[in-house]
């Protein structure tokens, strides 16, 4: 792993994080009402030192934790001086040290594909929960239509990707729980599933035609209900980045807290 000495008050205190790491950990403890742990700390340098070992930093366009504080669910992870603002704001009760309880939260960015540079043949999308609701709901979303849209959601109980398309790819074993990580890169779609023991369930398929959404992305589309810990954007990646990048959220995400994915069925 690549280790990049920093020499802020965390590196004098003896923790030699990775730069981009501190970034995002100083913006957080400095505006957003949290102090991470060490054992938080170290969880989230090893995964931006895996990102740059797996040459995937630069694939994530958008990454949010939700689980820390309120306003620290804000914050991108790839851009700590990035804040969205909630539209319909959880409350410091949903927070649990790593993993945030939702029922009706919601933020709409004002972001879209193209302003963000992606389109429906190079765009990607993840989420990680457990306890989810069997619901109709968005977790990263915009809808323009049927063939113009960008969707990681569950759907009559599955995990799915719609990418400029209007029919879904779907999880293998149909679940909600898990880390979910979709991509689509020319005509291939991939997504693949990190379940207990860290095991994937990958998906692939091919779509062609669609186009590229106008809409503005939604987060979590107000009726997400269950426990969460993180949602992104990413681009093009390939079906092998897609599983490499799903487990390395998993262990992040399992390193600051939400340890009930490691329990999620088979």
């Amino acid at each position: 792993m690549i280790i990049r000495p920093s020499f802020s008050g965390l590196y004098q205190a003896g923790l030699d994080l990775n730069a981009d790491a501190e970034a995002y950990i100083d913006a957080v403890q400095t505006n957003d009402s949290y102090t991470f742990s060490k054992a938080q700390k170290i969880a989230l340098s090893d995964f931006f030192n895996a990102l740059e070992t797996e040459s995937l930093t630069s694939k994530i366009i958008k990454m949010w934790f939700v689980g820390f504080s309120v306003n620290a669910g804000l914050r991108d992870v790839m851009d700590p001086t990035s804040t969205e603002t909630w539209t319909t704001a959880p409350v410091g009760g949903d927070m649990n040290d790593g993993y945030a309880t939702f029922s009706n939260e919601r933020i709409n960015t004002s972001h879209t594909m193209s302003s963000l540079g992606i389109s429906n043949t190079n765009c990607g999308s993840f989420f990680s929960g457990t306890n989810m609701t069997r619901k109709s709901s968005g977790y990263v979303n915009a809808y323009s239509s049927s063939s113009s849209n960008f969707q990681i959601k569950q759907d009559t109980g599955e995990t799915a990707v719609r990418y400029g398309y209007s029919s879904n790819v779907k999880s293998t074993s149909e679940k909600q729980d898990g880390v979910f990580v979709g991509s689509k890169s020319g005509t291939a779609v991939s997504l693949t599933r990190i379940k207990a023991a860290r095991v994937a369930e990958n998906v692939t398929a091919t779509r062609t035609g669609g186009s590229t959404a106008a809409a503005s992305i939604t987060l979590w589309s107000g009726d997400t209900a269950g426990n969460l810990s993180s949602c992104g954007i990413t681009s093009g990646l390939s079906a092998a980045q897609v599983e490499t990048l799903a487990g390395l959220i998993y262990d992040v995400c399992v390193g600051t807290g939400h340890t009930a994915l490691t329990t999620q069925d088979s």
